[in-house]
């Protein structure tokens, strides 16, 4: 995998999944955003089969009906893009590393000075739908975006949060670990960390690591996360929730 182009999944999350301070009308923000430039290549995360080529007002939309349901969702989408691979139809068969298309996000054509992409066209979102330049992913219990199988939020469905996609991809291409990552350094943080790029939905840590014992009166290191905890006793993580 060292070799596919992932690189733009580098760029910072600029709108979380489930944010109320985003799609307000809608409860909270139904896809994660990454602040790609404009005409940014966007290449597949997750193998699979097209299943929808869309333009809505949000931008140009890629669905996969994902080969293995990622946590139980079968499809998955790329939004707010210029344009799409011209060679992409419904029903292609897409790897992992494929080229989907390129992010677009703009309201403004000023935006998209200075790129382009072979297709020589640039969609300009709405701007009720875009907040800025970006790419959106999206895990749907239907084929298309916004279509059947739209959740309504709240409360938010946090079983469609595509975040840990991206942290697991950013992990295997990148290589992140906790060798290079100081924030997981230790056992819990470690656990942690590969529970989460597996596609866990796990809450932040509220503490760092501190020396306990448990019920027993052995001697434990505890790290609290929010509504769950991990104690680590023997060489192992275990996880408990409040």
């Amino acid at each position: 995998m060292s070799t596919i182009d992932l690189s733009w999944l580098s760029y910072p999350i600029c709108v979380p999944f489930g944010d109320p301070n985003f799609d307000v009308a809608l409860g909270g923000s139904h896809d994660m955003d990454l602040a790609t430039p404009p005409n940014t290549p966007i290449t597949n995360l997750l193998p699979g089969i097209i299943s929808s080529i869309d333009a809505p007002t949000w931008g140009i939309t890629v669905g996969i009906q994902l080969h293995q349901p990622y946590n139980g969702i079968p499809y998955f989408a790329y939004l707010h893009m210029a344009a799409a691979n011209p060679v992409l139809s419904v029903g292609s068969h897409v790897n992992v590393g494929d080229l989907i298309g390129w992010s677009g996000g703009c309201t403004d054509a000023a935006q998209y000075d200075g790129t382009s992409n072979p297709t020589g066209s640039n969609f300009l979102d709405d701007p009720s739908q875009s907040s800025q330049p970006q790419t959106g992913l999206a895990l749907m219990r239907g084929s298309e975006y916004g279509g059947i199988g739209w959740e309504n939020f709240p409360p938010i469905d946090w079983q469609l949060d595509p975040t840990s996609i991206v942290w697991r991809a950013r992990a295997a291409i990148l290589k992140w670990s906790q060798g290079v990552n100081p924030a997981f350094h230790g056992g819990i943080g470690t656990s942690w960390f590969t529970r989460y790029l597996y596609g866990q939905v796990m809450p932040p840590a509220t503490t760092g690591e501190y020396n306990s014992e448990n019920w027993g009166g052995a001697p434990i290191i505890v790290r609290e996360f929010g509504a769950m905890w991990a104690e680590w006793l023997n060489g192992n993580a275990n996880w408990y929730h409040y």
